[in-house]
C-alpha cells in the first residue's frame, strides 16, 4: 500500500477502524528462528550502549550549566544557521557549544569559521566514526551539569537554553522535553508536535529522539550512543527515559527538526541497515539486563511499539527476512516477556502481543502495519 495514502487513513482515524477487525489465532510452535539469515543480510553491529568500567564517566569539575552536543558531517547548506541559532541565545545561563567535526568532507568548518572564536565554542576534529561516535566524543568532553544534543542541520529557538534549564533547575528534573516544529524542507511545510507542560509520569510517553530535550549528565554515566547502527536514539526509550527519577514537559517550542532528502530517516526503505532498527531493539534488552531494568508493562508496551516502527522501517526488504525477524522477535517475547506480561494492555497492542505469542505472523503483519 502507498505509504502515503496510509498515512493519510491513520491522520483521520480509520487504523482504529482496521484493528478492530484483525483477529489473532494460536498457530502452534514456531519455527526456530534463523539468525545466520539475518545476518547474511545485514551483519549484527554487536555493540553495546553500556560503558565498560574503564570508560565509565566520573563526575568531574561542573563549569556550566549546559553543554550542547552538536555533531557535523557533510551539513555546509545547515550548518551555519544551526550555529548561530545556539550562539545567539537570550539566557543568563552558562553553557559551551560543542562541535564535533566528524571527519566531514565538505566546507561545514569553513561556513563558521568566523563563529569559532566565542568562546562558548569547543571544536573538536577527529575521523569519522558516524553519529554515535561523535555524539560520544561530546559527552567524554562535555563540563555541565545538563547535556542536549542538536543536529546540525536543524536549529532551536532563541530562549530554548532559557526556557528549558529554567525548568530543569526550578522542578529538579532529570529530564527536560520540549516541543517542536518539523519542517519538510520538500514541501517547505511546518508540524508542530506539542508536549504537555508538567511532570511526565510514564517517560515512554514522549518522543524518543535526542534533541529537543535536555539530560542530566550523570544519566549517561554509564550509557553510550552504540557504535554502528542506524537509529541510535533507541537508547532513550530504553536505557535513557527508565532511569531518570524526574521528568519535566515543557508547551514552549524550542526546536526545529529539518527533514531532508539525505537524512537517514529518508533513505532506509529497503536499504539493508535498515535492519538495524531490529538488532539494536534486541541491543537494548541485553542492555537492560546489565543496568537491571525490569521488563515491566510499561516497557512492554514500548516494546511492541518499537516491533511495529521496526517492522514499517523494514518494510522494502524480502519477505523471508521479514518472517525471520518474525520468528526471532516472537522467541524474545517468551522470553522475556511471559503471558501474565500483558493483562493491562489493550486495542491494538495487546493484540500485537497475542500475535507474537501465538505465532501468528499474518496478524502480526497486519498489526505493524496500522499500529
Amino acid at each position: 500500500m502507498n505509504r502515503r495514502l496510509l498515512q493519510g487513513i491513520k491522520g483521520v482515524g480509520g487504523n482504529r477502524l482496521v484493528l478492530y477487525f484483525i483477529s489473532v489465532r494460536k498457530r502452534g510452535v514456531s519455527q526456530e528462528p534463523d539468525v545466520s539469515v539475518l545476518n547474511g543480510f545485514s551483519p549484527f553491529p554487536g555493540t553495546s550502549a553500556i560503558l565498560t568500567q574503564e570508560r565509565k564517566r566520573k563526575k568531574g569539575e561542573i563549569r556550566f550549566h549546559l553543554a550542547i552536543i552538536v555533531p557535523v558531517f557533510n551539513v555546509e547548506a545547515y550548518i551555519r544557521p544551526c550555529i548561530e541559532s545556539l550562539l545567539n541565545q537570550q539566557t543568563s545561563y552558562q553553557y559551551q557549544i560543542i562541535i564535533i567535526n566528524d571527519g566531514t568532507q565538505d566546507k561545514s568548518i569553513d561556513n563558521i569559521q568566523d563563529l569559532l572564536s566565542d568562546p562558548r565554542i569547543l571544536l573538536v576534529h577527529q575521523s569519522n566514526t558516524g553519529f554515535s561516535g561523535a555524539r560520544n566524543r561530546g559527552l567524554d568532553l562535555a563540563d555541565a551539569a545538563y547535556i542536549g544534543f542538536v543536529d546540525s542541520d536543524d536549529y532551536v529557538k532563541p530562549d530554548m537554553v532559557e526556557t528549558m534549564l529554567k525548568a530543569a533547575y526550578q522542578y529538579q528534573a532529570d529530564i527536560v522535553a520540549g516541543s517542536c516544529l518539523y519542517y519538510h524542507e520538500k514541501y517547505g511545510k511546518y508540524r508542530k508536535v506539542c508536549v504537555s507542560c508538567g511532570r511526565i509520569a510514564n517517560g515512554y510517553d514522549i518522543s524518543g529522539m535526542a534533541w529537543g530535550k535536555l539530560f542530566r549528565r550523570e544519566l549517561f554515566q554509564e550509557i553510550q550512543f552504540p557504535l554502528n547502527y542506524w537509529f541510535e536514539d533507541a537508547i532513550m526509550k530504553h536505557l535513557i527515559y527508565p532511569k531518570a527519577q524526574s521528568i519535566y514537559g515543557i508547551s514552549d517550542l524550542v526546536y526545529v527538526y529539518r527533514i531532508r532528502a539525505g537524512s537517514i530517516s529518508n533513505r532506509y526503505y529497503g536499504v539493508p541497515k535498515c535492519l538495524d532498527s531490529t538488532w539494536i531493539t534486541y541491543q537494548m534488552l541485553e542492555d537492560r539486563k546489565k543496568l537491571g531494568l525490569s521488563n515491566d508493562e510499561p516497557y512492554l508496551y514500548c516494546f511492541l511499539k518499537q516491533l511495529a516502527l521496526n517492522y514499517q522501517r523494514e518494510g522494502g526488504v524480502q519477505e523471508e527476512i521479514r518472517r525471520q525477524v518474525f520468528y526471532w522477535m516472537a522467541k524474545l517475547t517468551h522470553t522475556e516477556f511471559p503471558l501474565s506480561s500483558g493483562e493491562g494492555l489493550s486495542g491494538g497492542v495487546k493484540k500485537l502481543y497475542q500475535a507474537l505469542m501465538y505465532y501468528d505472523y499474518q496478524a502480526y503483519c497486519r498489526l505493524c502495519l496500522w499500529l
